[in-house]
């Protein structure tokens, strides 16, 4: 087969036959060059997905894995780091996320690989808005701190209320004889909470007793209240 022959066209010869005796027989022959076999192109992945916040920027890679090269590159909406690239190259694709967007939402793209012969493939961008983490608030109490009267062998209460922070809150009193105590047990974000705090029988007339009260958020936030207690007998 010459190294010229056009895939498709058809190349014909004749064999001649020649007996000892008699006429010579012509054989005809025809050879019809075939189209040569195409390597599919092959990428990997085949799909990308990203993320990033209104406003900033993601991107991804894939690599041509096979194929005929040299490969044209295009993006409907996203960037590509290069227009052309051969067997082996890694693309890098970005995009932009418009302000505007909605987070939680995935915006689509496509990229396209066009190889010198055979059929384009294409690989799928996905791209996730993400929301924006704010901070988790302060923990704050009010008031920070209480007074409590009653008299001796009585449970005297004040209020408080956890007014900022992050749920579920743990209280606790740094009484050693568990005379602090919290109803509820386990406040939630803006609820009355009453304190109080049992005052021993054998506590005298005008007696001080002191407690601090320990609150901590979700988020490992601590905040502490004073609590002073004064009998009256």
């Amino acid at each position: 087969m010459p190294e010229g022959a056009t895939p498709g066209s058809s190349l014909t010869y004749t064999v001649t036959v020649t007996p000892a005796r008699g006429d010579p027989v012509l054989v005809g022959v025809t050879i019809t060059v075939a189209e040569p076999a195409v390597v599919p192109t092959t990428v990997t992945p085949t799909s990308l997905s990203l993320e990033a916040l209104p406003g900033e920027s993601a991107s991804g890679c894939f690599q041509i894995t096979d194929g005929e090269g040299p490969f044209g590159l295009s993006a409907v909406n996203g960037g590509l780091d290069k227009s052309s690239a051969a067997v082996g190259d890694t693309v890098v694709y970005s995009y932009t996320v418009p302000e505007g967007a909605t987070p939680g939402s995935s915006l689509t793209d496509t990229v396209t690989v066009t190889p010198s012969t055979g059929d384009p493939v294409v690989v799928a961008v996905s791209t996730l808005v993400k929301e924006e983490e704010l901070p988790a608030p302060e923990l704050e109490i009010a008031p920070a701190a209480l007074g409590l009267r009653g008299g001796a062998g009585e449970t005297p209460t004040a209020t408080f209320t956890i007014t900022s922070g992050t749920a579920p809150f743990t209280l606790t009193s740094a009484n050693e004889e568990g005379r602090g105590s919290f109803a509820p047990a386990e406040p939630a974000l803006n609820q009355v909470v009453t304190y109080g705090f049992r005052i021993p029988g054998a506590a005298t007339d005008q007696q001080t007793f002191t407690d601090t009260v320990t609150v901590t958020d979700a988020e490992g936030k601590v905040v502490t209240l004073l609590a002073t207690i004064t009998a009256e007998v």
